[in-house]
């Protein structure tokens, strides 16, 4: 039997930045942010201190691309009303358009919106046995990457290997599930992955 993932989730309330580039491999490609406000709970700003920091992680929620039929109640969603108690949720909160829109975001460009307008912090920090974690969620049926999220965690009952696993669910929802302990590895879109023959029986623990 599966053991049910966890995570604890921050609460917060969005409003919208919109930026164009044409940066590296990903041309054209708008990014669309859910600006978030804390509500309580855990300030950003204190996720990381960039003076002392020895390793960062990314730590974001990349929601997929946007579609005509995103509504403007999507593009100012809380954590908590987004995703399903089992899916994780980290601001900032980013849709791609444009050209290229299924490759995820261009990780280098949400840390340069974030230090532009002083609003988020893309950013988590690491020590001891944490890792960078990255979950990525893909539609069974349909193919393609639904959305991904990535964060700082760690994982209790088991020592992950580095790299990237790949887990068959039965909800319509297949996840691979990367781990990794260098600066700012689990913004890659590359990283090797290795199948499960069994599930994972793992708690996921965030670092707030």
């Amino acid at each position: 039997m599966m053991q049910v993932i966890q995570f604890h989730t921050i609460i917060i309330v969005g409003v919208i930045i919109i930026s164009s580039f044409k940066v590296g491999a990903i041309k054209n490609q708008n990014l669309v942010f859910v600006r978030n406000n804390v509500k309580g709970g855990v300030s950003r700003t204190s996720l990381v201190n960039t003076t002392t920091a020895k390793v960062n992680c990314y730590h974001f929620s990349w929601l997929g691309p946007m579609t005509s039929s995103t509504s403007s109640a999507d593009l100012n969603l809380r954590c908590e009303e987004n995703f399903k108690e089992e899916e994780p949720c980290f601001e900032p909160l980013v849709y791609t358009i444009g050209k290229d829109n299924e490759n995820g975001p261009n990780t280098t460009i949400i840390e340069e919106i974030c230090e532009s307008t002083g609003e988020c912090n893309p950013l988590c920090e690491i020590s001891g046995t944490d890792m960078c974690i990255k979950l990525v969620y893909y539609k069974s049926s349909e193919g393609g990457v639904d959305s991904s999220h990535s964060f700082c965690g760690t994982v209790k009952g088991v020592l992950p290997i580095e790299g990237c696993h790949y887990q068959k669910m039965k909800d319509g929802m297949d996840v691979q599930a990367c781990f990794c302990s260098t600066d700012r590895c689990n913004g890659s879109q590359r990283l090797s992955i290795s199948y499960f023959i069994c599930y994972i029986l793992v708690t996921l623990a965030l670092i707030n």
